[in-house]
């Protein structure tokens, strides 16, 4: 079994952290893409959009 030093642990912690903020940002465009998706169809419609408060 290797031992890790602080080098590759501070490594691993900055990885996770860029993942989990990349998973948010995904999230986070997921979302937005669906609210224009609801928003065009509105549109398109003729109906006006229904405004949400979005909190990311």
């Amino acid at each position: 079994m290797t031992h890790k030093d602080g080098n590759e642990l501070d490594n691993d912690e900055v990885q996770n952290q860029i993942m989990s903020q990349e998973t948010a940002s995904a999230e986070e465009i997921r979302i937005l893409r669906q609210q224009m998706t609801e928003m065009y169809e509105a549109w398109m419609s003729g109906q006006a959009p229904s405004f949400q408060a979005v909190i990311i």
